[in-house]
């Protein structure tokens, strides 16, 4: 026993414990990061293009297709990564997107709310199909 009351092999646990909860935090913060730059990229691309922007809520279509190819590429579940980056970016083009009205004083509230539940929505769909045709391509047959 060391004078302080814990024995040395305790202590070397809890440390390498607490480096591995770190290291995966860094991780989620990384792939979290990652997947916000590209629904971030995608969707501005879908909202600005001119031939795709013509279509209504292109920004949702350019999330969900980015969504459904990080499912098809990921080796891990990440669903909740997903949702919440799915959540941030849809509000971010949603208040860019208003940012006309923004400036005037005006807050279409519920355009806002339609758009950010709309993001975390689509992106979760996207992502769950992704991974499901990945699962069902990769299955061997009977």
């Amino acid at each position: 026993m060391s004078p302080g009351g814990q024995d040395v092999v305790t202590t070397e646990t809890n440390r390498s414990t607490t480096e591995e909860s770190s290291s995966g935090l860094r991780s989620t913060l990384k792939s979290m990061l990652i997947l916000g730059v590209v629904f971030a990229l995608v969707q501005f691309a879908f909202s600005t293009l001119p031939i795709v922007s013509i279509l209504p809520k292109a920004g949702l279509i350019g999330l969900f297709i980015a969504a459904f190819g990080i499912g098809l590429l990921d080796s891990s579940a990440r669903y909740p990564t997903v949702v919440l980056m799915g959540l941030m970016t849809a509000a971010l083009v949603t208040v860019v997107g208003n940012s006309k009205l923004l400036v005037n004083g005006i807050v279409p509230e519920v355009s806002l709310a339609i758009g950010i539940a709309g993001g975390a929505i689509v992106a979760l769909v996207g992502y769950y199909f992704g991974r499901d045709l990945k699962a069902g391509v990769s299955q061997e047959l009977p």
